[in-house]
């Protein structure tokens, strides 16, 4: 065995991710289904207060383009789409990090108490300084604490669990001859 070879390790599987990257990878598929829930989530709302299914894309392209892109453009609502969905993909990955291995209870508990946790640094920290029209565009805060709420629930149902679950990100993973141990 040379200096760059280990020998293999026995992993506790209730153990945290010990490589943060593979976690961070795991969460990446299901921060985009929790996306697209909330997506849709937002959109039904949108309808039911006679606005296009699109308005919460338009909304967060206005964060870039400004209230003009509450217009309803192709554009605005394509530019939404895909920082929402690249904003989504992250968020999973950085709660695949946070929450490691747990059990599916636990892990939507910590869903719900996440998607509550962006929606307050969203509504209350990011959106007044970044786009304070924003906050008049839905006429109410819940439209977007429901999302919010979609969104933490499906992750935390998303992301893959401990128990039964023999998932890459739950082994050893050798950064320096990258492969997985189990």
């Amino acid at each position: 065995m040379n200096d760059l070879e280990q020998p293999p390790v026995n992993v506790d599987p209730d153990a945290p991710v010990q490589h943060a990257g593979a976690g961070f990878r795991v969460g990446l598929g299901p921060g985009l289904v929790a996306g697209l829930v909330m997506l849709i989530v937002l959109g039904i709302l949108a309808l039911a207060r006679d606005q296009p299914f699109l308005e919460p894309a338009d909304v967060i392209a206005s964060v870039f383009q400004g209230p003009r892109a509450l217009s309803g453009s192709a554009e605005a609502a394509a530019l939404g789409v895909v920082v929402h969905f690249a904003t989504s993909a992250i968020l999973g990955g950085l709660f695949a990090v946070v929450v490691g291995r747990t059990t599916r209870k636990r892990q939507l508990g910590l869903g719900l108490a996440y998607g509550v946790a962006i929606w307050l640094v969203v509504q209350f920290a990011f959106l007044p300084l970044a786009a304070p029209w924003v906050a008049t565009t839905f006429g109410t805060v819940w439209p977007f604490f429901l999302g919010h709420l979609a969104f933490g629930v499906m992750l935390g149902a998303s992301v893959p669990t401990t128990k039964g679950i023999d998932a890459p990100h739950r082994a050893f993973v050798d950064p320096l001859r990258r492969e997985v141990r189990p």
